[in-house]
This record gives structure tokens, sequence and C-alpha cells, in this order.
């Protein structure tokens, strides 16, 4: 079993630190469990990416010439299964 927990200060991504153009304090966690058969030969794992769903920005490009802030977001709660067989 892993757990990552991660924390981020805020973030400006401009120079005149505006904060539209900014990401406030965030945390995120991800976990990740494993069960293994040796004998049999298979392998499940189980992760989640960004377990409490937070919506955190991670860019911003002011374009005010055609009035509009671009944002990037990261991605949404991520779930991934992984079933592996030795033969």
């Amino acid at each position: 079993a892993r757990l990552i927990f991660d924390q981020r200060s805020q973030v400006f991504f401009d120079n005149t630190n505006d904060s539209l153009m900014s990401s406030p304090d965030s945390q995120t966690v991800a976990a990740s469990i494993s069960f293994e058969d040796a004998q049999r030969g298979w392998r499940l794992a189980v992760s989640v990416a960004n377990l409490t769903d937070e919506r955190i920005l991670i860019a911003a490009l002011n374009i005010a010439n055609y009035g509009f802030i671009q944002q990037t977001f990261a991605p949404p709660r991520t779930v991934g299964v992984t079933l592996s067989k030795v033969f």
C-alpha cells in the first residue's frame, strides 16, 4: 500500500502577482494498493490520484488583449486498475 500527500503553497503565474493569475494553497492525496499471488502468477493493483477531487489551477495565461484569461486545471479524481498475469 502507498499513500502520497502533496502540499503546494500559493503559486502566481505572472510577474505582477495578480490574484486572478494565481492558484491558492492546495493539498492532494494519492493512494495505491496491490495484491499478488506469486504461485498463480497474477497481480492486481488499484490506484487513485487526486483522491479528494480538488480543482487545482496549474497554469494561467493572461490574454487581456483578447478579453480573457486562459486557465489549465489538474486532472480530476482518476482511478486506475491493473491486472497482470505472468505465464
